[in-house]
């Protein structure tokens, strides 16, 4: 399957990010920025075995689904109210779960500090 994501031609399927997600096959990814939606349903245990793995290049941050409400979303208000529970949760179990990796490289964004785009000069 890396290889086909490789050569262009992307294969997307819930469950792959063990087998896509290799930085000894792909190193590039030692050195990326991700954020990666989890599916232990699918393949138990795959969240610890990707922490062990990309623990030495990156700092990790586990980010839990959470309930949430049409109320915070003013832009709702444009949608159907027979809608709104399907957007905000579109059918995600309680425990589903992401993954934020955050490189350790030199300028890289560090998790909790304030991150701001300085304007450019020049376009």
């Amino acid at each position: 399957m890396l290889q086909e994501v490789q050569n262009g031609k992307p294969r997307w399927s819930e469950g792959n990010e063990f087998d896509l997600l290799c930085p000894d096959l792909a190193p590039v990814l030692s050195q990326a920025d991700l954020i990666v939606e989890m599916h232990d349903n699918y393949r138990p245990g795959v969240t610890e075995a990707l922490v062990r793995r990309f623990v030495p290049s990156h700092q990790i941050e586990i980010v839990y689904h959470g309930a949430k409400y049409p109320v915070e979303f003013p832009v709702l208000k444009a949608v159907p109210a027979k809608e709104h529970a399907w957007l905000l949760q579109k059918g995600r179990a309680r425990d589903q779960h992401w993954m934020r990796l955050l490189a350790n490289r030199p300028g890289a964004i560090e998790p909790g500090k304030p991150y701001f785009l300085t304007p450019s000069l020049s376009l």
